[in-house]
């Protein structure tokens, strides 16, 4: 509605300073603004618009249920929230609580003609509050032509005369006739109407409706609180720290099958079920997947453009380790055809036990248990995010425009911090239910801790976790926790902490409320650096080096939790760098099997990070991970082959095609120049009937018993001598 339109529901008094509403008579001071004709019609009148004033007194007059059912019968005001019951609320009038009544024009409780002209000034502010009309009783029996019975609207009552309901100090008494209301507002004082504006100001300037949240008020934030003995300090943390299993540090396979022994047969058997629902036999074994996952460990740390050419004829790709462990067809029909659940009774999407990490689904929780359960982590612990590249189709792929990896995977993480241990683990599949409360970042983390808690742990997270509901909530459950915190979270101190541009480098400040401790320091940059924390007091402190104008470090001073902070939440940090270094992971279309190359990597370095801390605990030099990986590969392939005969390192036939200009076949790679060496040596003899190397193809298929005694191939009789010459 346009400014001007609003002015057919009011009328211009004498003064032109307030106006009339023609609606319900009520008398607004404008001062040459069109806002309180806005609020006072968008809050009262909008679903009524102008049928409101013909309908109003046929309803109060010919219903059989009277005025109490009237569209305009007796409003109160809302309140946009409950005042918080502390001494903040307590100095808007004379030390007295503040509350909210209806305006006397508008209410049941009647006031005389000299009280209203008197307060409508001040009442005609709290008008910009939204109205609720509470439902009253209804009587049926009311008869409106009996003279005797008393009327219950003043409107349509002409023996009606206003009670005024002031005191003898021109305050505004509430109604006490209304309990329900009285309830609601726990009314026990009377307004004082000089200052309305101050209560009004207070209200519509507060950040959100919680902030005056009487049953959510429980943090008091300040910097003059007495001395809190926190329960960190005197909590006794007995936990123990390592392996919970034996570590072989001889032996990187048996720490690697410490998480995965009794999963080997899964995979085989649902491998096997998918090739037959597919209509092939794969006749997949343990010993073939142990030497399949080898290869790709090999793979992971001798990187090369494409799966296929390890099996190259050029020297310069070829690799003859994993050639001679498997064929090139047998490990992309393993490839092809791995897989961890069946599809065939795969819930159907709609149905309530749909899942969308169906086809893993297996694997991770068997992580999940088997991580948590083989390894006691240090105190310290921290929640992150990790994530996983993927750029494929896939429901749970997750955009992020600002971060390195735009298109990818988002697993919630639980860390050792000194360590890195993976402890634990979640996809993140979207909104989804749960049996924590709260915003997303602390149900992850009350579920991530479900099995510490009332241990002593210690956690720490970034901003997004983080909330001083979120600390309150763990320090309830004996975990103690530190973290970054956003300034705008619900209950966080704004207005008692320094602004930011009231702290210089170095300087910081803090507020406490119980053993919930903000701080705030200014680091290099123009935003400072805030944490929230039950660890730590606020007076400590630490230094930390950092450059000066003229680059010279030297020691500044900052709040202990932002030194521990730095210190105890590179756990992911730890975990990612070993992850990315030798990772085994390829392109490939099935988004599952990105997750599963992840989880393989996640195996290893739990694996690794076992086998270092060992080794640590028993005074024994670990291994580097490039030894480790390399160790646990060729004890994972064994004496393993599916080759009959061990092929050679040289003189690789190639596979490439011809090209045009020399004929339809095929041709070695220029690399491999051993053919043109010793010819004399590259004698035909007899052999099996295979496919001539030059000039048979997949549509002229042609085969020969002539066999080359140095190449180890078949070739027509006709193409012998081509095949030799440069």
């Amino acid at each position: 509605m346009a400014p001007s339109k609003v002015w057919q529901f009011f009328k211009r008094t004498e003064s032109n300073n307030s106006a009339k509403c023609s609606i319900c008579d009520f008398e607004l001071m404008t001062n040459g603004s069109t806002s309180p004709l806005w609020t006072h019609y968008n809050a009262w009148h909008k679903k009524e618009k102008h049928t409101l004033k013909s309908t109003r007194k046929r309803q109060a007059i010919d219903s059989d249920f009277g005025g109490d059912s009237d569209a305009e019968d007796t409003p109160c005001f809302e309140r946009k929230s409950i005042g918080q019951k502390n001494r903040t609320m307590n100095t808007f009038i004379h030390g007295q609580t503040s509350y909210y009544t209806s305006s006397p024009l508008h209410s049941n409780t009647s006031c005389d003609e000299s009280s209203i002209s008197n307060s409508s000034l001040n009442i005609s502010k709290l008008s910009r509050l939204k109205p609720k009309r509470p439902k009253s009783a209804v009587n049926s029996d009311v008869s409106l032509q009996d003279p005797d019975i008393e009327f219950d609207d003043s409107d349509a009552d002409p023996t009606y005369e206003p009670i005024s309901n002031k005191d003898t100090h021109g305050n505004i008494l509430a109604d006490n006739n209304d309990e329900v209301l009285n309830d609601i507002l726990n009314i026990s004082e009377p307004i004082n109407t000089d200052n309305v504006d101050l209560l009004i100001n207070f209200i519509e300037n507060s950040d959100s409706e919680d902030d005056f949240d009487i049953e959510n008020d429980v943090f008091h934030f300040s910097k003059d609180s007495p001395f809190t003995t926190l329960t960190y300090n005197t909590f006794n943390f007995n936990e123990p720290y390592g392996p919970n299993v034996f570590v072989d540090t001889k032996s990187p396979l048996q720490n690697f099958e410490i998480f995965f022994s009794d999963f080997y047969q899964h995979i085989v058997d649902q491998s096997n079920l998918y090739s037959q629902q597919c209509g092939k036999n794969l006749n997949l074994n343990v010993d073939e997947l142990k030497a399949f996952l080898g290869i790709l460990i090999i793979m992971g740390f001798n990187k090369l453009p494409s799966i296929r050419i390890y099996w190259s004829a050029d020297e310069n790709f070829y690799n003859p380790r994993i050639a001679n462990v498997m064929t090139q067809k047998l490990f992309l029909n393993i490839l092809r055809y791995i897989h961890l659940n069946d599809n065939s009774v795969m819930p159907q999407r709609g149905s309530p036990t749909f899942d969308k990490l169906y086809k893993i689904r297996p694997m991770i929780d068997y992580l999940n248990d088997a991580f948590a359960k083989h390894f006691s982590p240090d105190k310290h612990l921290s929640c992150e995010e990790s994530m996983v590249a993927f750029k494929g189709r896939s429901r749970i792929k997750q955009y992020m425009p600002m971060k390195p990896v735009k298109r990818r995977f988002k697993i919630w993480a639980l860390f050792c911090s000194i360590t890195g241990y993976l402890l634990k683990f979640m996809v993140y599949e979207g909104k989804k239910e749960s049996n924590e409360k709260g915003s997303l970042g602390e149900k992850t983390v009350l579920e991530m801790t479900s099995n510490y808690q009332e241990k002593g742990y210690c956690i720490f997270f970034d901003r997004f976790f983080s909330s001083i509901d979120l600390v309150s909530k763990l320090l309830n459950r004996k975990i103690f926790s530190c973290g970054t915190i956003m300034q705008n979270r619900k209950y966080f101190p704004k207005s008692i902490l320094k602004p930011d541009k009231g702290l210089k480098l170095g300087e910081y400040d803090f507020a406490t409320s119980g053993e919930i401790s903000v701080f705030k320091w200014m680091d290099r940059g123009k935003k400072p650096v805030v944490t929230v924390s039950t660890i730590h007091r606020g007076e400590d402190t630490a230094f930390v080096k950092r450059k000066n104008n003229v680059g010279v470090r030297e020691e500044v001073q900052c709040p202990l939790s932002i030194a521990e902070y730095n210190k105890y939440m590179g756990g992911v940090d730890h975990f990612d760098q070993l992850q990315e270094r030798y990772n085994i992971a390829w392109k490939s279309r099935r988004w599952w099997l990105k997750l599963f190359y992840h989880f393989c990597d996640a195996k290893i370095v739990n694996a690794y990070i076992m086998h270092t801390t060992g080794a640590k605990l028993n005074k024994i030099r670990p291994l580097n991970q490039l030894l480790y990986r390399s160790t646990l590969a060729n004890e994972l392939i064994g004496q393993f082959s599916s080759r009959k005969t061990v092929v050679s390192n040289k003189n690789i036939p190639s596979t490439k095609r011809k090209p045009k200009e020399t004929g339809d076949g095929r041709i070695i790679l220029p690399g491999n120049n051993s053919r043109l060496q010793n010819v004399g040596k590259h004698l035909p003899i007899a052999g099996k009937y295979n496919r001539c190397r030059l000039c048979s193809t997949k549509k002229d298929v042609k085969r020969s018993k002539i066999h080359c005694n140095e190449c180890k191939c078949a070739l027509c009789l006709e193409c012998f001598m081509p095949f030799h010459s440069p």
